[in-house]
Parts: structure tokens; C-alpha cells; sequence
């Protein structure tokens, strides 16, 4: 296979579904496939930056354009050829910049990884849409959507709703357009609303952008001091806080400790809620950040938790790029949010058995439970299992 990944943006670590991509094309690599990567619409990429010697990119001009990156980028070992354009290029220029590349290329498959507001700063990106369906030299077409229009669960004002229309639009512009070999989403919710506009669609889960150092180990019994992780995603909602509330009740009666740690995100971000946990909690539950990590850092702090902790909706788990980190370290998750209009029962997961990996309940017993539903499902996570499945399904 010789394929073309398209993404919004490629900042090594500041772009999920970038890494997410990063890493995909690494595994492909790694299994003698040929895989590039193109951003076009990236707000990082700087500009005159001259193709790496020995590149796949030699026989494409980045010099002289301004807002064009060339360059490898290196992933779990495999050298990933990478064009990034930044916005301010116009969207013509980019269009015709990639059609360069599909030439110099001539790949088998070209896949785009979807997301509206990655194309689009207003979430609408017709001009993508519209336009990526006509370049010619594609090879087979895929498509992953890891998101939808705005409003799934939530109650939407009227401008909320002429988005949400206005992206609907955007969606079957894009299917009718690019006309897609395979499609694939990581939800059950998305995989039902693709198939419902009569386009065909398969499960492909996410898996983590972060793989453990050292294996998993099962948590056996309370530990004395019991670590909760909550990592990049600090949304102040009151489902976390009234969980944290029970759990510590629980372990207080256990005479055990409890620690909160906030790992990686943005600062101000993990500050307010870490000042709003503590007016809610014990004084005697620790909480901490530990601001930007290192790959070292992540490692050592999502393997030292004992349950992760998320804000998510528990109906879009299975999207989520930090659920996914701490299941594939093994540790079971908590999903205390669930939105109107969907069950408590109601997961989002590709694959049910990970499911046994989600405590239930704000209880020690139910800690100790998910983390041996993690050890078991969470390898089904791994960029290995995706990437057989990725390339069994464009066959």
C-alpha cells in the first residue's frame, strides 16, 4: 500500500487527531507499507523549509512559499515525509500544492481524517467538501469521520442549530463529492448517522497516542493511597465533582488516602478545576498538577494511577484520546457525564467488552473491578489491533 493521509494540523503533541494520524501512518510503515502525511490547514506549519535530504518529498518545491512546511517527522521509528500548509496560504494554492503531491506520489489509497472545525476555524469547510472529490490520483478513497455536526446530546440555541444544518450539509457534500472506497467512525451513534444517509460505514476504534513503557499490572487490592487521573481534559462539570465526593466517602471508610492529579493540558485549564475540586473535597484528598509532561513524565503518571477520570459524555467514550490512554495502561475509567436524551448504559464503544472496563460506581470495589476489565479489553486498543483492522477493511 502507498497511501496519503490528509488531516487538518501536525504539530507533534498539540494536535490529537494529528498524532493520532502520526502514529497510524508509523504503524503502516513499520509493516512495509509507504504512508505521507499532508495538513492543510495548519496554523504551526512555518514557512521556507527545504524537503529533508532523502525524502519521498525531494521532487516537491516547499522553498520560496510562504506558510509551507516540508520535513520528516519520526514516529515509534519509521521517518513519516510530511507537507503541512499553514491558512494563511490561500485555499486554491493549497488545493493545487496537493494535487502536486497526489502526482508525485501516485498513492493507492488516500485517506482524510475528518473533523468540520480541523478544515474550517467556523466548523464548515464546503470548500473541502467541495473540492477534494475533483483532484485527480487519489487511488482508493477513505474516509475517517471522528466527528459529526455540533448538538449530539445537548440542547442547541438557534445558532447552534443553523450550524449544526449548515454542517449536515457540509457532510453529504463530502460523501456525494469524495465518493469514499471505505468509511470508517468510532462511534456507534456516528456509525448509525452515516448509515442513515445511506452511506456505508464500519467501526474503527481509536486507540491511544500513548503506549505503557513497561506492561500493565492489575490492581488487586485498595491501595493505600488510591490515585484518580484526569489528563488533558479539564471541563468543570458537576458529575465530577459529586463522584470524586462518593468515591473519597468510600475510601474514607476504608481509612485509605486519596490523591487527584490533573496530568498534562493546559494550565489554566487544570488550575480552575483543581481550585474548584478543592473547594468540594476533604481537605485531606492531595490534589496536584503536573503541567506539560514529557513522554517519560505521561508514562510514569498514567502508569502510577489507579482509575482515570473524564468529562467526556459517557455516550462518546469511544472518540476520546485520553479514555483510550488509560484503558491501554490498564486502568479502568470513570464516566460520570451522561447528557439528556442517552441511558447510563449507554457507552461509546466500537468493541462492548471494553465496557467492563468502566467503573460504574463511585466505590473502591468498583475501581478494582474496572481496572481487571481494562487489563483484558484494553489491548484491543493498541495501534497493532487498529491497524490490521484499518487495512483488512480497505481491501
Amino acid at each position: 500500500m502507498n497511501i496519503i493521509f490528509i488531516c487538518g494540523a501536525l504539530e507533534p503533541g498539540r494536535n490529537g487527531v494529528g498524532d493520532y494520524t502520526r502514529k497510524l501512518a508509523a504503524e503502516l510503515a513499520g509493516l512495509g507499507h509507504k504512508a505521507w502525511l499532508v495538513a492543510l490547514n495548519d496554523g504551526s506549519a512555518s514557512p521556507d523549509t527545504a524537503p529533508p535530504p532523502h525524502s519521498m518529498l525531494e521532487g516537491f518545491n516547499c522553498v520560496g512559499v510562504d506558510g509551507l512546511r516540508c520535513e520528516n517527522q519520526t514516529e515509534s521509528g519509521a521517518s513519516l515525509p510530511v507537507i503541512r500548509m499553514h491558512p494563511r496560504i490561500p485555499w486554491t494554492s493549497r488545493m493545487r500544492m496537493l494535487q502536486s503531491v497526489l502526482r508525485q506520489a501516485q498513492p493507492t489509497h488516500t485517506s482524510l481524517q475528518f473533523v468540520p472545525f480541523a478544515y474550517s476555524a467556523k466548523g464548515l469547510p464546503f470548500r473541502l467538501a467541495r473540492d477534494l472529490g475533483n483532484l485527480e490520483g487519489m487511488g482508493q478513497r477513505h474516509l475517517m469521520v471522528h466527528e459529526l455536526w455540533v448538538g449530539h446530546g445537548t440542547a442547541l440555541d438557534l445558532k447552534g442549530r443553523i450550524l449544526a444544518s449548515l454542517q449536515k450539509q457540509v457532510i453529504r457534500l463530502l460523501f456525494e463529492s469524495l465518493a469514499p472506497h471505505c468509511t470508517h467512525s468510532s462511534l456507534p451513534e456516528y456509525l448509525e448517522k452515516i448509515q442513515s444517509m445511506d452511506v456505508p460505514c464500519k467501526g474503527l476504534p481509536i486507540f491511544s497516542n500513548f503506549t505503557p513503557q513497561s506492561p500493565p499490572i492489575a490492581l488487586e487490592a485498595p491501595p493505600p493511597v488510591l490515585r484518580v487521573g484526569l489528563f488533558s481534559q479539564f471541563e468543570d462539570k458537576p458529575e465530577l465533582a459529586d463522584y470524586l465526593s462518593r468515591l473519597a466517602a468510600d475510601i474514607e471508610r476504608r481509612q485509605c488516602g486519596m490523591e487527584l492529579v490533573c496530568i498534562g493540558g493546559k494550565e489554566s485549564a487544570s488550575e480552575r478545576l483543581c481550585g474548584r475540586l478543592r473547594e468540594c473535597l476533604p481537605t485531606w484528598v492531595r490534589i496536584r498538577q503536573t503541567g506539560f509532561l514529557g513522554a517519560d513524565g505521561l508514562d510514569r503518571e498514567l502508569r502510577d494511577c489507579h482509575l482515570g477520570l473524564s468529562p467526556v459524555p459517557r455516550h462518546a467514550s469511544g472518540k476520546s484520546g485520553s479514555v483510550a490512554a488509560f484503558l491501554a495502561y490498564g486502568k479502568g475509567v470513570a464516566l460520570p457525564c451522561v447528557h439528556p436524551g442517552y441511558s447510563r448504559d449507554q457507552f461509546g464503544f466500537i468493541d462492548g467488552s471494553l465496557e467492563t472496563a468502566c467503573a460504574r460506581e463511585a466505590s473502591v470495589d468498583a475501581v478494582l473491578e474496572a481496572s481487571h476489565g481494562a487489563l483484558k479489553s484494553g489491548r484491543h486498543l493498541s495501534v497493532s489491533a487498529v491497524a490490521k483492522k484499518f487495512l483488512q477493511d480497505l481491501e
